[in-house]
């Protein structure tokens, strides 16, 4: 099933902050841009959602069988840095 595409200023429209002007209440309200982290936030807890919409279509077993630490594969770091961040987070850990 295809989403209908739902442009930007309708998908964050919720975040904008109306306040009426200090000096003439009778004008229309202005609206504050959100800050980037408003929309950060916004944007991960819409990816949280799609994830886990994806994964409860998954059969519980498959899920059963991923291992439950995070991966760290980050472009540009090799394996040995990558291998000291772990030990320095197993070392850490109780």
């Amino acid at each position: 099933m295809l989403k209908k595409f739902i442009p930007a200023h309708e998908r964050f429209a919720h975040l904008l902050a109306e306040k009426p002007p200090v000096n003439e209440p009778s004008l229309t309200p202005i609206k504050t841009v959100a800050s980037p982290a408003d929309l950060r936030r916004c944007v991960q807890v819409t990816e949280n959602e799609r994830l886990k919409k994806v994964l409860s279509k998954v059969d519980q077993s498959v899920l059963e069988t991923l291992p439950t630490t995070p991966s760290k594969r980050i472009a540009g770091i090799n394996n040995r840095l990558l291998e000291q961040i772990r030990l320095k987070e197993e070392s850490r850990s109780p």
